[in-house]
């Protein structure tokens, strides 16, 4: 009997052991939560810039009321009902105060401006108090805010560079002196993303597409001079808006590219010295390879692989491609990056669709050389296009230049060129034909009469669900 009496002993000596050890850790968890709630609230997140530091997101000092319910005074309850008038807060606040009584903590009003915290302070209420608070600014408003996403009320970046740079830009160390996030400027051009805002949103109301992006890159860098997209958002009141709202199309929406994929394979036929600019394809507009119908939208006749492009001929390019395996689309796709995140430092990329070689049907062949059967994101499309631009050298989009602190680099974000695909004679010719086919093809609404500007067209088959 005695030894079952001291197993229970021992029992509950452990138990209790481990009841304190656990209630010990459980209040330092919540100590550490309030500490970094406090932490971000009463710290200066850092600055997000564009290339020429423009001010794209900017933290202001505010005040924020709140109320200790335990010590109102109901005394002098219409000095707390004129105030409430004043700061247009509702009167039945009251209500709420006399519920909570036993709580410690309600706000009543985040963020004042000076007028109001000015009439708030004059009063010296018993149970109402003041939080310095930093208020999270878009100057910008609906321009680039896809790029920077938005802070939430605890100070947490909650979407694009906010969320996916917020390790610098909010105070990681409550022991810092300043509390003083660190700076991040981007590659984005100001002037060129609100003139690019503007004409999209004109085309947008004009047109009534059900969304526009658009990248602009330096190719030899991978800089990104301009990412927008349309419909777009206010990230200063971004609560007014929906989740659907904060994707980014750029590089979250999965399409097929249509003709203006027919580039990157001609690409790698020319390379491999499997066409050629003499040979040429007959196009009657309508054609049958195996069994797989073929069409385009008129009859192009006899042409050669620069008419295939210039023309945009999907019969031509079909023809052409019977002479690569399934094994080859899937390496050529591969090598441009296709199929994977391109690695852009913004969150929600998308990795897109491509087959592996053996879930490809025959049908394959025909329909990847003219951009069907594969998904891509805006933003693949773009890196793909770095190895025609550069002499055949696939170069990884850049958005982030440098981290800042006391305008001093603290960090930068080099130039990554990944690998070279294409050789420069191959890539001048691609070129040549996108060229052409703003001057005289399919693109002539794109050209600018003194400026070279090459180009593909690409149409999409829409999915009728009538």
């Amino acid at each position: 009997m005695r030894k079952k009496v001291r197993i229970s002993f021992l029992e509950i000596i452990l138990t209790l052991i481990f009841l304190v050890v656990t209630i010990s850790l459980f209040n330092q968890s919540l100590s550490y939560e309030n500490n970094e709630k406090n932490q971000n609230i009463n710290s200066l997140r850092g600055s997000i810039f564009s290339s020429d530091m423009s001010t794209m997101a900017i933290s202001l000092k505010k005040y924020s009321l709140y109320a200790d319910p335990k010590l109102i005074d109901w005394s002098r309850e219409k000095e707390y009902e004129e105030l409430f008038q004043k700061l247009g807060l509702s009167l039945t606040l009251k209500e709420k105060l006399l519920k909570l009584k036993t709580k410690r903590f309600l706000w009543l009003l985040r963020f004042m401006d000076e007028d109001k915290y000015s009439i708030a302070k004059s009063y010296e209420l018993p149970g109402l108090a003041f939080i310095k608070e930093y208020l999270r600014l878009y100057p910008y408003e609906y321009i680039a805010s896809h790029v920077l996403g938005f802070v939430g009320n605890d100070g947490f970046g909650l979407n694009g560079i906010e969320y996916s740079l917020d390790k610098y830009l909010r105070v990681q160390n409550i022991t810092e002196d300043p509390l003083t996030g660190k700076d991040v400027a981007l590659t984005i051009n100001m002037s060129l993303q609100k003139r690019v805002f503007d004409i999209i949103k004109e085309y947008y109301n004009t047109y009534r597409p059900e969304s526009i992006s658009v990248i602009v890159m330096e190719a030899e860098k991978g800089n990104i001079v301009t990412m927008e997209n349309f419909p777009s958002f206010d990230p200063n009141n971004f609560k007014r808006f929906s989740v659907e709202d904060f994707k980014n199309n750029s590089i979250s929406v999965i399409d097929e590219p249509g003709s203006t994929f027919k580039p990157l394979i001609m690409a790698y036929l020319i390379e491999n010295n499997l066409v050629n600019e003499r040979e040429t394809f007959n196009c009657n507009g309508r054609e049958d390879i195996n069994g797989v119908i073929i069409r385009d939208m008129e009859s192009h006749g006899i042409v050669t692989i620069r008419d295939i492009i210039v023309k945009s001929c999907n019969i031509g390019m079909a023809l052409a491609s019977q002479r690569i395996t399934k094994t080859e689309i899937f390496n050529i796709l591969k090598n441009y990056g296709f199929g994977e995140k391109t690695g852009i430092n913004l969150p929600g990329e998308e990795n897109g669709i491509i087959r592996l070689p053996q879930k490809m049907t025959y049908a394959s062949k025909i329909s990847i050389p003219i951009g069907q059967e594969i998904g891509v994101t805006p933003i693949q499309m773009v890196k793909a296009y770095t190895a025609i631009v550069n002499n055949g050298i696939i170069v990884k989009p850049r958005i982030v230049d440098k981290i800042i602190y006391n305008l001093e680099t603290l960090e930068s974000f080099p130039v990554e060129k990944e690998k070279k695909i294409l050789n420069s004679t191959t890539t001048n010719k691609i070129l040549s034909f996108m060229r052409e086919v703003v001057t005289k093809g399919t693109g002539k609404s794109a050209n600018i009469e003194g400026v070279w500007i090459g180009g593909k067209t690409g149409t999409a088959q829409i999915f009728d669900i009538n």
